[in-house]
C-alpha cells in the first residue's frame, strides 16, 4: 500500500503529544503558579512557548486536510470518477464528524460520562459538550466542505488545473480569516464556565439545542470554522501541488514555499502580539475561547514548517531511500491508525491511573490543578506507555472494534484493517525531484 510516511508519523506524534498535554493541562497546580512579574523573562519565555506547542489543536487538521486531498487526487489521476471520490470523502467526513459529537458529549475529558467519574455524580448538563467544536468535528466538516468543492473543480479533468485550484483554496483560506472578526462578533453560544476546557453549554430544550448545534461549528468554541477552515485550506493547496504531475512545475518548490510561508505567518503573529502583550498573559491565566489572529498565525505557521521540514528531509531528498525511515517511525504510525479512536477513549486509561495513583501514592490526582510536577509527569509518561501498550495489542487483532474498522466497512464492505500493508508492507510514496535548472528558477509557480 502506497503511503506518505511523514504524515502518518506526524498524525501519530500529534496525537502522543495529545495524550501527554492533557495529563499537564488536567492536573498541573495552578496554585503553585508565580505571579508572572515574578518571573525571568527567559522563564516566561519558555512558557510561552510551550503554550504555543501546547496549542497545537490544528496539527491533526492540518495533517488529515494534507492527506484527504492528496487521497482525492491520487483517486482522480487513477481513473475514478469525482462524484465517487466525493462520495468517499462524504461518508469519512460524516462519520469523523458524529464520532466528534460522541467524543464531545459523551466520552472525552469534560463530557458526561468522565466528570460523572470523577464528581461521583451524574452531571447530564455535560452532554451539552457536544456542541463543543473541537477538532474531529472541524475535521469531518472540512472533508465534507472541500470534496464539495473539489468536485466541482474536477469536472472535466480540472482536478489537472493545478494553479487554479491551489489559487482556491488559497482565496478560501484568506477569506475565512477576514471574515473571522466579524463572524465573533454576531453571535456566541451560551457557555457556563471561565475556561473553555471546563465547562457545559446552557440549553433549555431540545429545539434549542439542535439550533445550537447547527451554529455551533460557526459561532462555537474553541476550534469553529471560522477561522481554523483556513488550516483546512492550508493543508489542502499544499496537497495539490504535491500531487501535481506536471513536470513544468518541480516539486521541490512546495517545500520551499513552505517555508517562506511558514516564516511569513510567524513573523506577522510576532509583529502583531508585540502591541498585545496583555494577550500573552491571558494565555498564562486561561484558554483562548478561540485562537486571536496573530495565535493562529504563529501556531499554524508553526505547525507548516514542522511538515514541510519533516518531508523535505525524507520524501524530497534524493539520497535516502525510506527503509530506515520506515523502522523508526514505527511507533507513531501505528499511533496514527487510531486517530479517531484515541480521540474518542483518550480519558479512561488517564482516569484509571488517576484513581490508581491516588490510591498508592500520597498524591492527589482526582481533584483537577492540584497535583505537584513530578508526579505529574510520572503520570504523563505512565499515561503515555499505558496507550502505547494499549495499541500494540489492538494491532494483534487487526484493531477490530475500532472506528477505523468501522468506517473500513461502512466505506468499502471490509472487515479487516490492511495493518500490513499501512506498517510493515508499505510503498513509501516519494516527491524526488531534479534540482531546478538556472533557467527555471524565475518560472512562474
Amino acid at each position: 500500500m502506497k503511503r506518505i510516511i511523514t504524515l502518518d508519523f506526524l498524525r501519530g506524534l500529534s496525537l502522543m503529544c495529545m495524550i501527554a498535554f492533557h495529563v499537564i493541562t488536567h492536573l498541573l497546580d495552578k496554585s503553585a503558579r508565580q505571579s508572572l512579574e515574578d518571573l525571568h523573562w527567559s522563564i516566561i519565555f519558555l512558557g510561552f512557548l510551550f503554550m504555543l506547542t501546547a496549542s497545537f489543536r490544528s496539527f491533526f487538521l492540518m495533517i488529515s486536510a494534507v492527506v484527504n486531498t492528496v487521497s482525492m487526487q491520487y483517486n482522480l489521476l487513477s481513473g475514478q470518477k469525482p462524484g465517487i471520490v466525493w462520495k468517499k470523502q462524504l461518508i469519512s467526513g460524516s462519520i469523523t464528524y458524529v464520532a466528534g459529537l460522541l467524543a464531545e458529549g459523551i466520552f472525552s475529558h469534560n463530557a458526561f460520562i468522565p466528570i460523572s467519574i470523577e464528581s461521583q455524580t451524574l452531571s447530564p448538563e455535560f452532554l451539552t459538550r457536544s456542541l463543543h467544536c473541537e477538532t474531529l468535528m472541524v475535521i469531518g466538516l472540512s472533508m465534507i466542505i472541500i470534496s464539495t468543492i473539489h468536485f466541482f473543480l474536477s469536472i472535466n479533468k480540472g482536478y489537472l488545473r493545478y494553479k487554479r485550484n491551489f489559487v482556491v483554496y488559497v482565496i478560501l483560506g484568506l477569506m475565512t480569516l477576514f471574515l473571522t472578526p466579524y463572524i465573533r462578533q454576531i453571535y456566541s453560544l451560551p457557555y457556563v464556565g471561565v475556561d473553555p476546557g471546563d465547562g457545559y453549554y446552557e440549553v433549555s430544550n431540545v429545539g434549542e439545542f439542535f439550533k445550537n448545534l447547527g451554529l455551533s461549528p460557526i459561532f462555537g468554541i474553541p476550534q469553529p470554522l471560522f477561522p481554523f477552515f483556513a488550516t483546512a485550506c492550508i493543508g489542502t493547496s499544499f496537497a495539490i501541488y504535491l500531487t501535481n504531475t506536471d513536470k513544468l512545475l518541480y516539486p521541490i518548490r512546495i517545500i520551499q514555499i513552505g517555508k517562506i510561508v511558514a516564516a511569513i505567518m510567524i513573523l506577522t503573529g510576532t509583529s502583531i502580539v508585540l502591541t498585545r502583550l496583555d494577550e500573552i498573559y491571558l494565555m498564562f491565566e486561561q484558554q483562548f475561547d478561540v485562537h486571536p489572529l496573530w495565535f493562529w498565525l504563529m501556531t499554524n505557521g508553526f505547525q507548516l514548517i514542522i511538515i514541510v521540514w519533516f518531508l523535505g528531509m525524507n520524501e524530497f531528498n534524493r539520497k535516502k531511500t525510506g527503509k530506515n525511515y520506515l523502522k523508526h517511525t514505527l511507533l507513531l504510525r501505528r499511533w496514527g491508525i487510531l486517530s479517531m479512536s484515541i480521540f474518542l477513549w483518550q480519558a479512561y486509561p488517564e482516569l484509571l491511573l488517576r484513581y490508581l495513583g491516588t490510591w498508592i501514592t500520597p498524591y492527589d490526582f482526582i481533584t483537577r490543578h492540584s497535583t505537584p510536577a513530578i508526579p505529574m509527569l510520572i503520570l504523563m509518561l505512565t499515561t503515555t506507555a499505558i496507550w502505547d501498550g494499549i495499541i500494540r495489542l489492538w494491532e494483534k487483532i487487526q484493531f477490530k472494534g475500532s472506528l477505523e474498522w468501522i468506517m473500513q466497512i461502512i466505506k468499502k464492505g471490509k472487515r479487516q484493517v490492511d495493518v500490513q500493508g499501512i506498517l510493515y508492507e508499505v510503498e513509501p510514496i516519494r516527491f524526488v525531484a531534479q534540482p531546478l535548472p538556472a533557467k527555471k528558477l524565475t518560472a512562474k509557480i
